[in-house]
C-alpha cells in the first residue's frame, strides 16, 4: 500500500524492494515495512537501542519507528 501526505491510499503489486529502486533518491528505507519521502520529514527523535521516531509531515503526523538493521543508512542519509 502507498500513503500520500495527503491521506491517499493505492494499492500497489510491487515488492517494497522494487519500489524502491524505482523511486527518486529522496525516498529512504526506513524499516523492513515502509519507505519515506525524506522531504516530508517533519522531525526526529532518538528511541531506545540507537533507534529513531521519524514524524512525518502529513495529515495525520504518522510516527515511524526506524528499524535497527536500517539506522546506519537513515544517520548517513540524513547526516545525523
Amino acid at each position: 500500500m502507498i500513503y500520500t501526505d495527503n491521506g491517499d491510499k493505492f494499492l500497489t503489486e510491487l515488492s517494497l524492494s522494487e519500489l524502491e529502486g524505482k523511486l527518486p533518491s529522496s525516498f529512504l528505507r526506513v524499516q523492513r515495512s515502509y519507505i519515506i519521502n525524506t522531504e516530508k520529514i517533519l522531525e526526529i527523535n532518538r528511541y531506545f537501542n540507537n533507534g529513531l521516531i521519524i514524524l512525518m509531515n502529513d495529515n495525520e503526523h504518522t510516527k515511524i519507528i526506524s528499524g535497527t538493521t536500517y539506522i546506519n543508512q537513515i544517520r548517513l542519509a540524513l547526516d545525523l
